[in-house]
């Protein structure tokens, strides 16, 4: 291709071609070097020039005929730059702009944005062009030597980029390569196995929605390998839960307030994509209930009395005792110190009649 007076090559054996006045000498200088000979060609006014290989840099021509009497012509000048070289260009960030986890993206990395931005730095006056996944390059806007790049929306899988640089000398760099994974599918709902209340007079699993007196039960469960995982509780900021061999076990820091509290589960992969939650709530409660109430004591036997007074006489060996008790509670009776008994409770109310007869005596 012709090289313009000041422009750029990646020749560095340029051939220049002219004419001269027909008998005349032609000398070049090169960089101000001693004057050579410039051989003509057959009909004396053609000539044509090939200088030894340039080094990179700028270089300047001075070409000078001398016709047959002697006469010496003004210089015709020429500059040009080789250039032979250029750098690879620099790829500065890749980031994900897509929520929840947003920022950078290492290279061979997961991101959940389908469209990631790159932006860097070229040789100032180059052009940038990038292939996806050795596909046609395309065209990267350069200002001055920065450049920005949002690919097109990518398929979920591993993608390769290879950015080039061509200088204005039309030099090729080699290629920059950034390769990712595009992951948009979220991860599984992490399974809640089990939640154990482990306070001796409590109950050992607890129910969802269910009621426990231990502050800090212990829940464990499981969850797909390679994903982070993270615990609200009563919408307060997630606290991280290790997962181990896709399975994990979580235990409040905090002991709880009495009262009703929810636990939401949820996996984050590592492209950022979030699980739908799991899910729990149970009712901290750990005031003892209310003493049973002992409404009456019934005689059931027709020649004793009805009611049987607290420290009285009956001749019924079998009397009902009826009462109330909190709403939600179990109730057990121990006669003499013996092994207690369940009492059966509606509501809140019970009754009770020993099922074997009471021998004589208090």
């Amino acid at each position: 291709a012709a090289i313009a007076d000041g422009g750029v090559t990646n020749d560095t054996t340029p051939t220049f071609a002219g004419i001269v006045e027909a008998g005349a000498t032609l000398t070049v200088s090169v960089d101000g070097k001693a004057p050579v000979n410039v051989p003509l060609t057959s009909d004396s006014s053609s000539w044509t020039y090939t200088p030894p290989s340039l080094s990179d840099g700028p270089h300047s021509f001075s070409f000078v005929a001398t016709d047959a009497a002697g006469n010496v012509s003004g210089p015709t000048d020429f500059t040009l730059i080789v250039d032979t070289v250029v750098l690879p260009p620099v790829i500065s960030s890749v980031t994900d702009d897509f929520s929840p986890v947003m920022g950078a993206i290492v290279n061979g990395g997961f991101t959940n944005d389908a469209t990631p931005t790159f932006t860097g730095t070229v040789e100032a006056g180059a052009t940038l062009t990038v292939s996806i996944d050795n596909a046609t390059p395309v065209t990267v806007q350069v200002s001055g030597t920065a450049w920005s790049y949002t690919s097109g929306t990518l398929s979920n899988g591993t993608h390769t980029f290879a950015f080039v640089a061509t200088d204005a000398a039309g030099n090729v760099s080699a290629a920059t390569p950034f390769s990712l994974t595009v992951d948009t599918v979220a991860p599984a709902v992490p399974v809640i196995v089990s939640v154990i209340d482990n306070v001796p007079n409590g109950t050992n699993a607890i129910a969802n929605a269910g009621v426990t007196n231990d502050t800090t039960p212990t829940f464990s469960g499981t969850a797909s390998q390679g994903v982070t995982l993270a615990v609200s509780i009563d919408g307060d900021e997630p606290l991280a839960v290790v997962v181990s061999n896709g399975s994990w076990t979580f235990v409040p820091p905090a002991a709880l307030a009495n009262g009703t509290h929810t636990f939401s589960f949820v996996a984050t992969d590592g492209a950022g994509n979030e699980s739908a939650p799991a899910t729990f709530s149970l009712e901290v409660d750990t005031d003892a209930p209310a003493a049973p109430v002992i409404t009456s004591v019934t005689d059931n036997v027709p020649s004793g009395t009805a009611p049987i007074a607290n420290g009285g006489v009956t001749n019924d060996p079998t009397p009902t005792f009826t009462g109330t008790v909190e709403a939600g509670a179990t109730l057990t009776v121990s006669v003499n110190g013996g092994m207690a008994v369940a009492v059966t409770v509606t509501g809140s109310g019970w009754s009770f009649t020993p099922s074997a007869p009471l021998p004589n005596g208090t």
